[in-house]
């Protein structure tokens, strides 16, 4: 899914920088597709500034344009994909990624996220666990 969403922001922002004839559509889109699976930040920090170059540059009807359709897909299309992600909140994921580039440098892009994939099934374990010890006392 992440895939999906990754791809969905990369072509929604190439597109709507080509169309409001802004610089740096490549970057910005990697920049923003980036953000979206990987939640450290919010992406608004690309559009939002993009969307006030816009406003500079005397096209308002054209900030309002591009500021809403992210604005929309930020706030809407977003939550239904990670709806799709069981039991992981997307800013956890982001903040393993920090806390991991932290603790183990830039491995810790990939092992931040490990280790809390790691930390949250051996919880689901340890409930399972529990439940099952729990329901056969009941049944002794």
């Amino acid at each position: 899914m992440n895939s999906l969403l990754f791809i969905f922001k990369f072509t929604l922002t190439f597109v709507t920088f080509s169309l409001a004839h802004l610089p740096y559509k490549m970057v910005c889109s990697i920049i923003c597709a980036l953000l979206a699976i990987l939640p450290a930040f919010s992406n608004m920090i690309v559009w939002l500034p993009a969307g006030l170059v816009l406003f500079f540059q005397g096209n308002t009807t054209g900030m309002i344009w591009f500021i809403s359709v992210h604005a929309v897909t930020y706030f809407i299309i977003d939550g239904w994909f990670y709806s799709f992600i069981p039991d992981i909140i997307p800013y956890f994921v982001g903040l393993s990624v920090v806390f991991g580039v932290y603790v183990f440098g830039i491995t810790g892009c990939v092992l931040g996220p490990l280790v809390f994939v790691m930390t949250m099934t051996l919880k689901d374990i340890f409930i399972l666990q529990n439940q099952r010890l729990k329901q056969k006392i009941k049944q002794d």
